[in-house]
């Protein structure tokens, strides 16, 4: 009986080896394997990709959807009728950032013209702008401006005669 488990353990082995180095006689091509486990999430028809783009510009730039203070990723998901995998990888790809700063971009965008137009009354402008809180408007506008809504200010003023004008007759109404 001995000999029996040992020639059934050398084929039982020798069948392991063949199988694990041969795969490709069985069907699985280890080349094939390996791409599986390493497909990207983002593979999406570029079609595909161009049309969520399209959608979340209309809805940025038209639509104004980032002013909501509660705009998430699955609220635009939503809007633009696709996942979030797919919506997340089109922000990340077609403008280079993650979504919550593809939000404060359009935000902080906002708040600048509002500045410069409305004579430089940054009080409130966040609640305008679609930031929930004065803190996050301000740390958001250092990161994407580089600078403070102030700071941001006096180098307008100082580059603006007009601007400077308008913002004392407003300063006046006061």
């Amino acid at each position: 009986m001995s000999s029996k488990v040992s020639t059934f353990a050398v084929f039982y082995h020798v069948i392991l080896h063949y199988v694990g180095n041969n795969r490709a006689d069985f069907g699985m091509n280890k080349n094939l394997i390996a791409k599986a486990g390493s497909v990207s999430p983002r593979a999406m028809h570029p079609s595909t990709k161009d049309s969520i783009e399209r959608k979340i510009k209309v809805l940025m730039e038209g639509q104004k959807v980032f002013l909501d203070p509660e705009m998430s990723l699955q609220k635009l998901c939503s809007l633009t009728s696709t996942n979030t995998t797919y919506l997340s990888n089109t922000v990340n790809d077609c403008f280079g950032c993650n979504f919550r700063t593809l939000l404060n971009r359009y935000r902080v965008e906002l708040a600048k013209k509002q500045m410069v137009s409305d004579g430089g009354l940054v009080k409130d402008l966040f609640r305008e702008c679609g930031f929930s809180s004065r803190s996050a408007f301000y740390a958001s506008f250092k990161q994407i401006s580089g600078q403070t809504p102030l700071q941001f200010l006096k180098q307008f003023t100082s580059d603006n005669a007009h601007y400077r004008k308008l913002r004392r007759n407003r300063l006046k109404k006061i």
